[in-house]
């Protein structure tokens, strides 16, 4: 089944499948590097602790200020385990998936601690949290992938303690990898997620590469927003930013050389400010379409996207190898980014000219 989504006046046809069944079933939901197969392992909560720590002091949060506090997390249950090592009073865990909060709650129960997690099966954009609730939320990778992003930035922000503070992760619109991205899930944007899946079950042997990219070609929902609009709508709702990751330029709409693929905003809750139920400000229609040539001079940038119109949709076994080819460049500009903050001139266009001379060799257009 189909699905068709209106943005920015274009039609995008997205798969019809609720998040729900997506998570636990075709993704994780974190593309955690260095994880064994093993899901709630020590080994894996030990890296995901590390990962939160390491956080947590860009944010300025010690582990005495959350020690006996009150804490939330969503997703599938390794980031709550590795809150726990902040001594937590609780840590309510939240995730729209049945499958992951089934399994999160059955080893809650296997290692007796129930008295430190509450595992709940909940949609933060449907199903209102308990307001004043909690000291400290930790959201990452979240709230790109929620139905309506108004409504779950208002429950998030009812649901802190004043002065509560909150890890807010989201996508930046105008990175090279979120363009990659998009142009990934346009092309597999007819082909059901099963065949896709068992492609990369029956011809790629790491299990990570495939949940990342399902992660991102198939996830129902994939929202962006610019950071501007973000800030904005959170301190409509009574929050404050007093600090970031990697937001290097909050009015600059694209830079693939130096823009990460997300942002972190350092939230705190100030004030009991009226909710902006009405609001459109963050509304599905208002969603960046990276993909519209307006936004780029690049003439590279042009070409790759009129060869991706070109390309013969009934040729699935071409677009998976196209798909994961660029998976693989995705991959390159992470490490990138983790080694120097940024591309360099040259390292980009190598990566454009891959894509347009190897990628899409057979669909080279003239005159441009």
């Amino acid at each position: 089944m189909i699905s068709v989504l209106i943005t920015n006046g274009n039609k995008i046809l997205i798969p019809d499948m609720q998040s729900k069944n997506f998570y636990g079933k075709f993704s994780s939901g974190a593309s955690f590097r260095n994880m064994n197969s093993n899901f709630y392992s020590k080994k894996n909560i030990s890296y995901v602790s590390k990962i939160i720590n390491k956080n947590l002091k860009k944010m300025r949060v010690s582990k005495n200020d959350l020690k006996h506090k009150t804490l939330m997390n969503v997703g599938s249950g390794r980031e709550s385990l590795g809150l726990l090592n902040f001594e937590p009073k609780k840590v309510y865990n939240f995730d729209i998936s049945s499958i992951n909060i089934k399994r999160f709650k059955k080893f809650i129960f296997k290692n007796n601690l129930n008295k430190k997690i509450v595992s709940t099966q909940l949609d933060i954009s449907k199903n209102k949290l308990p307001k004043n609730k909690f000291d400290f939320i930790y959201l990452h990778g979240i709230i790109q992938h929620v139905s309506n992003v108004n409504l779950a930035i208002q429950n998030l922000s009812s649901s802190m303690k004043m002065n509560g503070r909150m890890w807010f992760y989201f996508y930046r619109p105008g990175s090279f990898n979120i363009f990659l991205g998009s142009l990934q899930r346009y092309l597999l944007k007819n082909i059901n997620v099963n065949v896709f899946y068992r492609h990369l079950k029956k011809n790629i042997k790491n299990d990570i590469f495939i949940d990342g990219i399902m992660d991102d070609c198939y996830v129902p929902n994939r929202q962006l927003f610019y950071p501007k609009q973000y800030k904005k709508y959170l301190e409509n709702n009574g929050c404050k930013i007093y600090g970031n990751t990697y937001l290097k330029n909050y009015h600059q709409k694209n830079n693939f050389l130096k823009f990460h693929q997300s942002v972190v905003f350092f939230v705190k809750k100030k004030s009991k400010t009226k909710l902006f139920v009405k609001s459109k400000l963050l509304n599905r229609r208002r969603d960046v379409n990276v993909l519209d040539k307006k936004l780029y001079n690049n003439r590279n940038l042009h070409h790759i996207l009129e060869c991706a119109k070109k390309i013969n949709k009934k040729n699935y076994s071409e677009i998976f190898k196209i798909v994961i080819e660029i998976e693989k460049i995705k991959q390159k500009v992470v490490k990138k980014f983790n080694n120097n903050k940024q591309l360099s001139k040259i390292e980009f266009n190598e990566m454009i000219k891959k894509i347009i001379k190897n990628i899409f060799k057979n669909y080279e257009l003239q005159n441009l």
